[in-house]
């Protein structure tokens, strides 16, 4: 038999084995009956996975060094998928990717130091410097907050929440029980009555107290004044020269129609005798100790007129 008859079906095995993938079209493909080398010299056997790609050890666009990272490269030259130093943990610096684009290289990246009072990579918070947060943003009522030693965490062991019904005032609390820190109803706006602290301690309980009534002879809160009780004012403190002052109806102010103003010559210049009415005559004296002893002039009558109730 001829040497090409021999080779006949070698060829034939070969053809049909080549038909489950052609070598070098970019693909492994297990060869079941296939014994040679590729183009690269690699030795295969049966049961081997050929790789009949033209680029060993890459997978489809991709490739470590070409500056972009690709598939599962987590980086690549100077393509670090945003990271930096301070994402790693570190304070600042220079990260970079490493030879093989499977990790970053932080040899220059400066390491955080705790303690320095600045927050720097992955610190929480560092000595006093917390970042703006509280006691009370982190969930408590009140307290102080601190930093841990390795600047990772809060420190909230010197946080609280308030105890409703301990007869304290926590933070967070207005009152606790009768401890009403100083309150009434009349520093609530009322005339009276009973003020209580409400039951979860954040407000009070004014349910007690009594509104001002008007026609009760006594001042109350937002009175000035009520029936007779006049709180020691008179016409005469209201700038009359006499007469009768009273309370108006609602109790806001005074009601001075019964008080009546100076008249005749307290408008002139006269001696300090001249004007007959004795509550100008004192307001005058009172503004200008030269009008006490002195001959009235122009100056002393017109502070009789403008501060002293004297009609001309």
């Amino acid at each position: 038999m001829s040497t090409l008859l021999k080779t006949l079906p070698i060829l034939a095995l070969f053809s049909l084995a080549c038909s489950q993938g052609d070598i070098g079209d970019g693909f492994s493909t297990t060869y079941s009956s296939y014994t040679g080398s590729n183009t690269y010299g690699t030795s295969y056997t049966e049961g081997d996975t050929v790789d009949t790609g033209d680029e060993i050890g890459t997978d489809a666009g991709q490739m470590c060094g070409d500056g972009a990272a690709t598939g599962s490269e987590v980086c690549d030259g100077g393509d670090l998928k945003g990271h930096d130093c301070v994402g790693e943990g570190f304070s600042g610096g220079s990260l970079a990717c490493n030879a093989t684009c499977d990790g970053f290289d932080t040899s220059n990246c400066a390491s955080a130091t705790c303690g320095n009072g600045t927050i720097e990579g992955n610190e929480v918070c560092d000595g006093n410097n917390l970042n703006g947060q509280t006691c009370q943003s982190q969930g408590y009522d009140g307290g102080n907050l601190a930093c841990t030693g390795n600047c990772t965490a809060f420190d909230t062991s010197g946080c609280s929440n308030s105890t409703c019904g301990n007869g304290i005032i926590d933070p967070g609390e207005v009152c606790d029980g009768i401890a009403l820190n100083g309150q009434t109803c009349i520093s609530q706006g009322y005339a009276g009555g009973t003020i209580m602290c409400a039951a979860d301690c954040k407000s009070l309980n004014t349910a007690g107290c009594v509104n001002a009534i008007c026609g009760n002879g006594m001042i109350e809160a937002g009175e000035t004044c009520d029936g007779a009780a006049l709180n020691g004012q008179t016409c005469v403190s209201q700038g009359y020269s006499g007469g009768t002052l009273a309370c108006n109806a609602n109790c806001s102010g005074y009601n001075t129609a019964g008080c009546v103003s100076g008249s005749g010559d307290c408008c002139t210049a006269n001696l300090y005798p001249g004007c007959q009415v004795a509550s100008i005559q004192n307001c005058v004296c009172a503004l200008d100790s030269f009008c006490c002893s002195n001959e009235w002039d122009s100056l002393c009558a017109q502070e009789a007129v403008d501060y002293c109730g004297a009609i001309c």
